[in-house]
């Protein structure tokens, strides 16, 4: 079929012209939210890999120094120390 254009949609398609534009309106808006959660995503991603970046900073770890299994390693026995101190100092 070929695309008629929207002034001869009420002609081809009598009373669906609302339907089109109410079916659009949909898209628009479903595609804006998915839109915003890809970019919430991103923002996310982005901030934890400074966090992590600030975090090897502060423990004196240089890019390649450590394997990622290794490095792995390191920050989970790091955060149980931070963890556990702060379970202490709780107390």
């Amino acid at each position: 079929m070929i695309a008629a254009p929207r002034d001869h949609l009420s002609q081809i398609y009598p009373g669906h012209s609302s339907e089109i534009g109410d079916y659009k309106q949909k898209y628009i808006v479903e595609f804006e939210l998915v839109f915003n959660i890809h970019l919430l995503q991103a923002s996310y991603y982005i901030q934890a890999s400074q966090v992590l970046s600030d975090l090897t900073n502060k423990l004196g770890w240089k890019k390649g120094d450590l394997s990622d299994e290794d490095c792995q390693q390191q920050l989970q026995q790091k955060l149980a120390e931070i963890k556990s101190l702060s379970i202490v100092e709780d107390r």
